[in-house]
């Protein structure tokens, strides 16, 4: 069976090439843009406790506020068993410059991702070390991971090493106590270097700043992340959370706690989930539709190439029945067929996503490759749609070209039913159509991402 298709393919060997470069193309834009949605749906899947881990929220009025008082974290794990670790972090109120001494000078390197977060924060998610110790309850010490230790000390370990952060709170000397590995691009517990919170505890180093007291109850500027018990019900312990707080405080009757599990924290459940995600499940469930249609671009382009090819192919057909060749056993050749001209195109796609890689990563300005697609869920819907798609493809070819009868095919006189001409013609009609939808709406993107990097902003930014 797979050599009579294989004779066929070198038989028809432009046909064939333009049937695989079709395919290919549309399968490697497929993978492309599936490795961006793979990487969306595993973001922080890698984390030890996802499945146990909540953001804390505080509602009022339907909006929701993340930025709590630190001081809250010894009365949620004193008044709610359910609730096995509290911690906090505070995003951004640490980024500043980090002085790092190198013999007789120093290096001052300005960093956008630094974090102050509580003792227990880096075990409580399951971060696991490189070197040294994951604690952070001592004052004064960090954890950074390893491309800024690298970058701070070369080869040298930076394991006891201190350097000076210079913030918003004066000038501070910490000791490094542990270093991670690089944190996946696809975390949305983003930094690089992380201090401790209890430092901010010594008046001294919060340089005036008494605000940022870290077991102040009036101001709210720490992100909350509970690790609940194995079976705790989130929204029993909202509920109880609820019943506390407003028994503690009767003003706060129109404040309500929201438990946001951390698997919504990066895409929501649905689209019109109404709390904060760092992602969009509707701009995924967007890529998903067009790598679906792209791809069924390409199915619609082999079926037409294919059919369009039918008097020839009729023809060698009509001989096989007159042979005795029954009409299942044709669609299997056809089927056969198929199948190889799919596994070529795969094949060539691969490469041309790799070749193509590079580029993609600098226009979405993340790093992937097709490992990213290495995820069960991930891989199953892939294989499934291929293998539907080339079914179906090849079905309906090997349906519309055993089925001619062989006086006909030997005399040159194909008949085509109404509803075969209809059917070919209305793919053709799909297939332009959303080819020119496409072209439209990349046009109209071009020219407005274009017009806000180009525009005239009516000012002379360079000036300011």
């Amino acid at each position: 069976m797979f050599k009579t298709a294989i004779r066929s393919i070198k038989r028809n060997k432009v046909f064939s090439m333009i049937n695989v470069a079709g395919l290919a193309i549309g399968m490697a834009v497929f993978l492309l843009i599936a490795e961006f949605v793979a990487n969306e749906w595993g973001a922080n899947r890698t984390l030890a406790n996802y499945d146990r881990l909540y953001r804390m929220s505080l509602v009022e009025k339907g909006e929701a506020n993340y930025y709590l008082p630190p001081g809250y974290s010894p009365t949620l794990q004193k008044n709610f068993p359910e609730i096995e670790a509290a911690v906090f972090s505070a995003d951004g109120l640490g980024n500043g410059v980090v002085t790092v001494a190198k013999g007789n000078k120093k290096e001052a390197y300005k960093e956008e991702e630094v974090k102050y977060v509580e003792g227990s924060f880096l075990s409580v998610f399951g971060f696991k070390m490189l070197r040294g110790v994951e604690s952070l309850a001592k004052p004064q010490t960090m954890v950074v991971t390893e491309r800024v230790a690298k970058k701070y000390f070369g080869d040298a370990d930076a394991l006891g090493k201190t350097v000076e952060v210079s913030n918003q709170f004066g000038t501070t000397t910490y000791e490094i106590t542990g270093i991670l590995p690089d944190l996946p691009a696809n975390m949305d517990i983003r930094s690089e270097i992380f201090l401790s919170i209890h430092t901010l505890a010594a008046a001294a180093n919060r340089s005036g700043n008494d605000w940022a007291d870290p077991s102040t109850l009036e101001n709210g500027y720490a992100n909350f992340f509970l690790l609940l018990k194995p079976g705790a019900d989130p929204r029993a312990l909202s509920a109880s959370m609820d019943k506390y707080f407003h028994e503690a405080d009767p003003d706060a009757k129109d404040e309500s706690i929201y438990l946001q599990a951390f698997s919504n924290l990066h895409l929501g459940p649905t689209i019109d989930y109404p709390f904060q995600t760092f992602g969009s499940l509707k701009f995924v469930y967007m890529l998903v539709l067009i790598a679906g249609l792209i791809l069924l671009i390409a199915w619609v382009n082999y079926i037409n190439l294919s059919t369009a090819q039918g008097l020839q192919r009729a023809r060698e057909t009509g001989v096989r029945k007159v042979l005795g060749a029954s009409r299942s056993q044709l669609a299997m050749r056809f089927m056969s067929e198929t199948l190889l001209i799919t596994l070529l195109s795969l094949t060539l796609a691969l490469a041309v996503v790799q070749l193509l890689q590079p580029i993609f990563n600098r226009f979405i300005g993340v790093q992937l490759s097709l490992s990213t697609l290495v995820q069960p869920a991930i891989l199953l819907l892939i294989l499934s749609i291929v293998l539907v798609g080339s079914v179906l493809a090849g079905g309906y070819v090997s349906l519309v070209l055993s089925s001619y009868k062989p006086i006909h095919t030997l005399k040159g006189k194909l008949q085509h039913s109404m509803k075969s001409v209809m059917l070919r013609k209305g793919l053709v009609v799909f297939q332009f159509s959303i080819s020119i939808v496409f072209i439209i709406a990349t046009i109209i993107l071009y020219k407005q991402l274009n017009f806000m990097q180009t525009g005239n902003l009516g000012m002379a930014l360079d000036q300011l």
